[in-house]
C-alpha cells in the first residue's frame, strides 16, 4: 500500500492579496491557535510511492467547528462621526444593502437593518468564526470607504469611534426586529442620544456620559 501524507496549505482570507501562506502538517494545523480566523484550506494528499498529489479544498471552519452550536443575537449600533446627519434618504437603502453584504460575506446573518441620518441599527446572528471587534472594524472601514468613493456626501464621511453591541435571547428577537424597522417612527419622539442612553439604562450597562457618542459640532 502506498505511503500517504497529508499537507495543509492555509491562507487567511485577509492575507490573500499579499499571497502570504503557511504550510504545516495537518495535525499541527488543527491543534494550532488560529481557530479564530477564517481560513481557506487546501489539503494535498501525497501518495509518495506513486508520486501523485490529490487535491482537496475545504473551509477551515468545517474542520474545527463541526460540533459547535451557537445562538448569538446582537443588536449593533453605529453612529456617524459627531452624530452628523449625513446619511441621506436618497441612498440609505444602498448603504444598508452594502453593509448587509459585508456581514453576510463573513458568514453572519442579518435579521434587520435600519436607521436615521446620524446612525444605523443592525440585528445580526453572529457566528463564532470571527470576533465582533474584527467584524466591526471591517464593516465600518469598508462602508465609509464606499460612501466616500461614491461621493455620496459633500464632506468626507466617517463613522464615530466605537459602537454599541447588545445581546438578546431568541424570544426577544421579534421585538428587536420590530423596533429597528420602526426607527423613523421612534425618532419622532426622541433623538439618537436619548435613545442610546435609554438602551444602556434598560440593559443596566454602566457608562460614562462623557464617552457616549459626541454631540454634533
Amino acid at each position: 500500500m502506498p505511503m500517504q501524507k497529508w499537507v495543509v496549505f492555509a491562507i487567511p482570507t485577509e492575507a490573500k492579496r499579499t499571497k502570504k501562506a503557511k504550510s504545516m502538517e495537518i495535525g499541527d494545523f488543527i491543534s494550532s491557535n488560529v481557530r479564530n480566523k477564517i481560513w481557506e484550506v487546501q489539503i494535498r494528499r501525497i501518495d509518495r510511492d506513486e508520486n501523485r498529489w490529490i487535491i482537496y479544498k475545504l473551509v477551515y471552519n468545517f474542520l474545527t467547528m463541526a460540533n459547535t452550536f451557537t445562538q448569538i443575537h446582537l443588536q449593533i449600533v453605529v453612529a456617524v462621526k459627531n452624530r452628523a446627519g449625513l446619511i441621506s434618504s436618497d441612498w440609505e437603502s444602498r448603504l444598508y444593502e452594502y453593509m448587509v453584504a459585508i456581514i453576510q460575506n463573513h458568514s453572519h446573518k442579518v435579521l434587520a437593518i435600519n436607521g436615521m441620518p446620524d446612525h444605523v441599527h443592525i440585528l445580526i446572528g453572529l457566528r463564532p468564526n470571527q470576533s465582533l471587534s474584527e467584524l466591526m472594524q471591517i464593516l465600518k472601514a469598508s462602508s465609509s470607504k464606499w460612501i466616500n468613493e461614491e461621493k455620496l456626501t459633500k464632506s468626507r464621511f466617517a463613522w464615530q469611534e466605537g459602537y454599541g453591541a447588545f445581546s438578546y435571547t431568541k424570544s426577544d428577537v421579534p421585538k428587536v426586529v420590530n423596533y429597528i424597522l420602526k426607527q423613523k417612527e421612534h425618532h419622532r419622539k426622541s433623538n439618537f442620544l436619548e435613545e442610546y442612553r435609554r438602551i444602556l439604562d434598560k440593559l443596566e450597562i454602566d457608562y460614562n456620559p462623557l464617552y457616549v457618542f459626541k454631540e454634533p459640532e
